[in-house]
């Protein structure tokens, strides 16, 4: 309980999957979440906690329960009500879009490749996901068929909406800049944050989920091995209005309606 501190711990059956691997928060008052193989099986279920009573239970979904590929990896959307989900024990590269709404897994597809070094994120309403890895291109793509929306360059240190999904952030380790690109088209890029000095995108320590942004849309949050980088940013809609972004304690410099952002 955030507010009092305290703590209550879940138990489920070890007999259907190891310990806990990824969780993440629905909007219907549950969580979803996926478990490791070991000791058991390699495909344990996806368990639901039901958080009014903390009760834990098999996930069912298009009539059926529900079981993944151990060490399955959950990306939500801000508003908590589309889950993404992927594959990385096998080779295989399996992937999935889940709606609360429906209570269905509305779409997924083999990629047939390792998802190594794999980002994802999906857009705040949960229709649009952009993903990235070593062996996958950075891709933005509809989660309602997994339609391809457009490719862009690279997102190989991560990705992230802002809270209005008015942009979309992509670090690059090919040129050590986190990129800004309108959402309105997916093609527009309105300019580029210098992630500061001693911070690099080549480093290959970045985390899976390591680039998130603020509630309030204020920061940006990038994560290294042991590390979080700080970025002062400001949610712009239109990139017309993208000349000035004005953060404290920033250096401002132009290049393509852009800023260059200092670490803090």
């Amino acid at each position: 309980n955030p507010d009092t501190g305290s703590v209550t711990n879940l138990f489920y059956g070890e007999s259907e999957g190891g310990g806990g691997f990824d969780l993440v928060t629905l909007n219907d008052g549950r969580a979803i979440f996926t478990a490791s193989g070991d000791p058991s099986p390699a495909s344990p279920p996806i368990r639901v906690i039901d958080t009014n009573t903390w009760a834990i239970t098999q996930l069912t979904a298009n009539g059926n329960p529900v079981a993944v590929v151990q060490n399955t990896q959950l990306w939500r959307s801000r508003d908590h009500s589309t889950v993404f989900l992927d594959d990385t024990w096998t080779s295989n590269g399996g992937v999935s879009v889940y709606s609360t709404a429906t209570n269905a897994f509305i779409s997924n597809t083999t990629l047939w490749t390792d998802l190594n070094y794999f980002h994802a994120a999906l857009s705040p309403h949960g229709d649009v996901l952009a993903i990235d890895g070593a062996n996958v291109d950075f891709s933005v793509e509809h989660t309602s068929d997994l339609s391809l929306i457009n490719l862009l360059p690279d997102a190989s240190a991560g990705v992230a909406f802002d809270r209005t999904g008015s942009i979309l952030y992509a670090a690059s380790m090919i040129d050590n800049k986190i990129h800004l690109y309108s959402t309105s088209d997916y093609t527009t890029e309105l300019g580029t944050i210098d992630p500061g000095a001693g911070v690099n995108l080549d480093g290959g320590l970045f985390l899976d989920d390591n680039m998130q942004i603020s509630d309030d849309g204020r920061w940006l949050f990038l994560a290294q091995m042991g590390t979080v980088h700080v970025y002062g940013i400001t949610p712009v809609p239109e990139p017309a209005s993208l000349s000035l972004l004005v953060v404290a304690g920033a250096w401002l410099t132009r290049r393509r309606r852009g800023c260059r952002h200092t670490a803090v």
